[in-house]
């Protein structure tokens, strides 16, 4: 089933928090499970939330799949993608 609308929540926030302090690695641990757990949960019966967290050597991976899905041969080509608000605010590590 090709969804009319999903949204996309950009987690990428996450990785500026201490990968080497305690706080942020547990945070951004936390975060991401959570995170992923409820994109299961939502997907469950047809893909509605693509969460971008993943990059790395110059390449947002998550971005370039939900692009590549949403081209004009892919899948989601005649879908509309809408923006989630961030909530990096609640993202700083805890001291």
């Amino acid at each position: 089933m090709v969804p009319a609308v999903v949204h996309r929540f950009d987690a990428r926030g996450l990785q500026r928090l201490g990968r080497k302090a305690p706080q942020g690695v547990r945070q951004v641990w936390n975060t991401m499970h959570l995170l992923a757990a409820l994109q299961g949960v939502v997907n469950r019966h047809s893909p509605q939330l693509f969460c971008f967290y993943c990059s790395g050597f110059g390449v947002d991976t998550d971005a370039f799949g939900l692009d590549w899905f949403g081209g004009e041969d892919g899948w989601l080509s005649r879908t509309r993608v809408e923006a989630l608000d961030p909530v990096e605010e609640g993202w700083r590590a805890s001291k």
